[in-house]
């Protein structure tokens, strides 16, 4: 587990590599003190407290032992989402943003003070009080002198800092990488690379500051799989000026002389033309645009003639593929492996709505078990059915259509999360779960170690025996009785693990959580034992 970073829990000593045992304990309720409402978690231990009020609203911090750390002194400070200006950084630092930026460390003592802040990743900062700027570490000590014009967060590893013509580039451990002085600009590295502008013209450096490709082109795109797009005029117009690709030492592998250029993969780019197509709704007129592309390799060999628009998903052999001849000439149909188009379905005259309007997978279904679902006649009607088609195209009857839904970007459904929807279909007859939009993917790492992926993308770590999108957090579900309308929580056998008695609950985040009966507001602990450790030996 050394290449985790940001875990909550430290395990400590106990000579397990390649499992994790946990067990749980009873729960305590600590009264949040008085005068504080809760309002949010931040991070893993502490929580954001108000002090209730609509109007006058203060806030502070309270700890997860219900200590004060930040008391509810400072008045309402708010983002335009309307979110309060507390954020902890790396579970070591509390910043709040109210004229200016202020650091506490986790005792609540003000550590820092800048007018401006910029977090840069890694933990560190971009911090400033006057026009020049300097880097510093999360608990507000300075790593360089207030004297940089510009640092710009990390990216692809490396931080970037200007000052006048010089641009020196940090490591995420504050060493520096490089220093390369007369040159007007430099991008954010991509893919081990940066591209640099001096004297109008552009190159490209490493990650230690060597030369790739002099700065002598007129034009770069960022590098994709060791090779750039270039050229030759300075700012390349849609499907008008000419592009090529280049590699390092600059040599040049395409030659520059291909319409709207982009990389796929390591050996594989696309060609062709931007294709514009208007539609009125009412009185307005809108454009929307797609690229009718060709293939080529790294060596300049043509894989596939230009005038695709949409490709679907491979399976036995083929994939679906519609190609653009003109606006009112449009051909769907299925190619093989070698991008050959060999089974033409529909060939018609007013096919761009489609193109726009539908998925091409949707369109003409992948090849399963020797037959298609489509939706095309031959002529190119729509088939509200469909109709199920072999590999010669011919009318067959009914298949099997292959499944081809993929998770939402960025999710994972977790394993377990069969079982989480079974548990909460046996509970619905006695109980309601509550609504829990805070997790939209969940995985396990190793044993019961789970990392979470919150809706705001953030990565959470937590230890439990199950993790669900279905709702179970800290291997807990908020429930409410139907009977009694109070609020408990159920665990991951489906058992009542805390009695339903309390009229709003928030779901568990690192084994605790806030809970409010009546009036009077609590967190809620859950002891946890990780490989035969007692919770005084798991660090807060």
């Amino acid at each position: 587990m050394e290449n985790i970073t940001n875990i909550t829990f430290d395990i400590q000593n106990t000579g397990e590599t390649n499992t994790i045992s946990v067990e749980y304990g009873k729960f305590s309720e600590i009264p949040f003190p008085p005068g504080t409402v809760p309002v949010q978690f931040l991070g893993a231990n502490h929580f954001l407290v108000s002090n209730g009020k609509f109007i006058g609203k203060k806030y502070g911090v309270v700890n997860s032992n219900g200590e004060i750390i930040i008391p509810v002194e400072e008045k309402h400070s708010q983002r335009p989402d309307g979110s309060a200006v507390f954020e902890m950084l790396d579970e070591k630092v509390i910043l709040f943003e109210k004229d200016g930026f202020t650091l506490y460390d986790l005792k609540g003592t003000i550590t820092a003070h800048f007018k401006k802040l910029i977090k840069l990743g890694s933990g560190l900062l971009a911090v400033s009080n006057g026009d020049k700027v300097a880097m510093a570490k999360i608990d507000g000590s300075l790593v360089t002198g207030e004297d940089y014009d510009s640092i710009r967060p990390f990216a692809d590893g490396v931080c970037i800092a200007q000052k006048g013509d010089t641009f020196t580039g940090f490591l995420d451990d504050t060493t520096v990488a490089f220093t390369i002085s007369a040159i007007d600009e430099i991008r954010d590295f991509f893919n081990g690379y940066a591209v640099i502008k001096k004297g109008g013209k552009f190159g490209a450096i490493d990650e230690s500051g060597n030369f790739v490709l002099e700065a002598k082109w007129k034009w770069l795109r960022n590098c994709g799989d060791d090779a750039f797009v270039f050229s030759e005029a300075k700012e390349p117009k849609v499907n008008i000026d000419k592009m090529g690709l280049v590699t390092f030492g600059d040599k040049i592998l395409i030659p520059c002389k291909y319409t709207n250029l982009e990389q796929i993969d390591a050996n594989l780019l696309k060609y062709g033309t931007i294709v514009f197509y208007q539609y009125d709704v009412g009185n307005t007129r809108y454009t929307k645009s797609l690229l009718a592309f060709g293939l080529l390799d790294y060596s300049g060999n043509i894989i596939a003639r230009e005038g695709i628009t949409g490709v679907g998903t491979e399976n036995e052999g083929l994939r679906a593929y519609s190609r653009y001849y003109s606006d009112n000439h449009i051909e769907f149909g299925y190619m093989d492996k070698a991008w050959n188009s060999v089974l033409k379905i529909s060939d018609m005259s007013y096919g761009m709505p489609y193109i726009f309007n539908f998925q091409i997978d949707d369109l003409l279904s992948p090849f399963f078990e020797g037959k298609a679902f489509i939706k095309l006649s031959a002529d190119g009607k729509y088939l509200k059915k469909g109709r199920w088609i072999d590999k010669n195209g011919e009318s067959t009857s009914e298949g099997k259509k292959l499944n081809i839904e993929k998770p939402a970007a960025g999710a994972a459904e977790s394993p377990d999360d069969k079982k989480a929807k079974l548990i909460i279909d046996s509970l619905r007859g006695k109980y309601t779960p509550l609504p829990y939009n805070a997790i939209k993917g969940c995985h396990r790492i190793l044993g019961d170690f789970w990392q979470l992926i919150k809706n705001s993308d953030e990565l959470l770590f937590n230890i439990s025996k199950l993790e669900s999108v279905s709702g179970f957090s800290c291997g807990l579900l908020a429930v409410k009785e139907k009977s009694s309308k109070k609020i408990g929580f159920i665990d991951h056998e489906g058992q009542i693990a805390m009695e339903a008695k309390y009229d709003e609950a928030e779901h568990f985040n690192n084994n605790r959580t806030w809970v409010r009966q009546g009036k009077q507001y609590f967190i809620l602990k859950r002891e946890v034992i990780i490989n035969g450790i007692a919770p005084g030996n798991v660090s807060e």
